[in-house]
C-alpha cells in the first residue's frame, strides 16, 4: 500500500482535533448521564489537555534546557512530541485537578477509558502524516510513504533509497497498529469497571495496559523515531526500561489497591468547589497558557480553546447565579 496524500502535516492536525472532540463528546455525554456538573469536567479536560500538549514536547528536550525556553518562549528547534511524555504530565494534571475540583470516581474512571480513544484516533493522522513509522517490513500490509515524509526523508538522509526515489522503504503500518490497540484497550477498560472495587484501580489498570503494549510497539517502531535514538541495553532503549518499570508498578499499585481496606489516594469528601477555587483554577490555566503560549502550533490551540471556551462560560454562569 503507498500513503500518498495532499499535505500530509495538514491531516495531522487534523485528526489531532479531531481526537479532542471526540474524546470531548464522549466526557460531556457520559457526565451528562451520571449527572455530573459539566463545568467540573470541561476545566479538568482543559487542564489535563494543557499538561498533555506541554508534556509532549518537554520530554523531548534536555532538563537544563526547560528554564530558558519557558522564559523565553523560544521553543525553535524543538518541535518533536513524545506520546509517553505526554500522558504522563496529563495523568498529574487529572491528579491534581481531582485534589483541587474533587473530582468523583465516575470522572476518573471516564477518564481511563476514553483517554485511550483519543490516542488512538491521533495514532491516524500519524499514520497519514508518515511520522512515528514502524521498522522495515515484507509483509502483506506493510506501506511505503511518498516525498515529503519523515520516513521518506529519513530513509533517504540514511542511504537507505536513492535521493531520486518516489517512494519509501516498505515499512510497518505501526500507527495503526497502535490505534488498533489504544481503541482494544478502551474497550477492555470500559468493560472491566465494574470489576473495581477501589476509586483509582480503572486508571491504574489503563495506565497498566498502555505501558506494556508500548513496551512492546517499540519494537516495531524504526530507529530513527526519537524515541528510540537512544543506546539499548539488551536490546531494550531507556524508554522501553521506563515503560517496564511503569507497568510493573501499576501492577503492583492496582493488587495493594484493591486489596486496600481504604482507597488509594482518596482524597477529599466529594463536594463541588468553592467560588474561589473555581475562579483561581480557571485564573491558573489562563497564565500557564499565556507562558507557553509560543509553544503551541494552531492546531494544539484549536484543541484547547474547544475545551477552555466553553469551560469559562459554564464556570462564569455558575459563579454569577451562585453570588445572585
Amino acid at each position: 500500500m503507498i500513503i500518498a496524500v495532499q499535505d500530509p502535516e495538514a491531516w495531522f492536525a487534523i485528526f489531532y482535533v479531531l481526537s479532542f472532540a471526540v474524546s470531548l463528546l464522549l466526557f460531556i455525554v457520559f457526565a451528562t448521564k451520571s449527572k455530573i456538573p459539566v463545568r467540573s469536567v470541561l476545566l479538568t479536560l482543559t487542564a489535563v489537555s494543557l499538561c498533555m500538549i506541554v508534556g509532549s514536547r518537554l520530554s523531548t528536550i534536555p532538563v537544563s534546557e526547560w528554564g530558558k525556553i519557558i522564559v523565553t518562549g523560544n521553543f525553535e528547534g524543538y518541535q518533536d512530541r513524545h506520546a509517553v511524555g505526554g500522558l504522563l504530565f496529563g495523568l498529574a494534571g487529572f491528579i491534581l485537578c481531582q485534589k483541587v475540583l474533587v473530582l468523583n470516581k465516575t470522572i476518573i474512571n471516564l477518564y481511563a477509558w476514553i483517554t485511550p480513544v483519543g490516542l488512538g484516533i491521533q495514532k491516524i493522522g500519524c499514520f497519514l502524516n508518515g511520522c512515528c513509522f514502524g521498522k522495515p517490513s515484507d509483509l502483506p500490509w506493510s506501506v511505503q510513504y511518498a516525498r515529503s515524509t519523515n520516513a521518506h526523508f529519513h530513509h533517504w538522509i540514511n542511504g537507505l533509497i536513492d535521493e531520486n526515489a518516489l517512494l519509501s522503504l516498505r515499512v510497518h503500518p505501526v500507527q495503526l497498529y497502535e490505534a488498533i490497540l489504544f481503541l482494544t484497550i478502551s474497550f477492555i477498560v470500559w468493560r472491566s469497571l465494574r470489576f473495581w472495587r477501589r476509586r483509582w484501580s480503572a486508571l491504574i489498570f489503563s495506565l497498566c495496559l498502555l505501558a506494556a503494549f508500548r513496551f512492546f510497539m517499540e519494537f516495531l517502531r524504526d530507529a530513527a523515531v526519537p524515541a528510540n535514538t537512544f543506546t539499548t541495553t539488551f536490546g531494550i532503549n531507556p524508554v522501553q526500561w521506563f515503560l517496564l518499570a511503569m507497568a510493573a508498578a501499576c501492577s503492583l499499585g492496582l493488587i495493594l489497591t484493591e486489596k486496600s481496606s481504604k482507597t488509594v489516594f482518596q482524597g477529599h469528601q466529594e463536594a463541588e468547589p468553592t467560588l474561589r477555587v473555581l475562579s483561581l483554577f480557571v485564573l491558573s490555566v489562563s497564565v500557564v497558557i499565556y507562558v507557553f503560549r509560543n509553544l503551541f502550533t494552531s492546531f494544539e490551540l484549536i484543541s484547547l480553546n474547544i475545551r477552555f471556551i466553553p469551560a469559562i462560560l459554564l464556570t462564569a454562569y455558575y459563579v454569577f447565579r451562585s453570588l445572585k
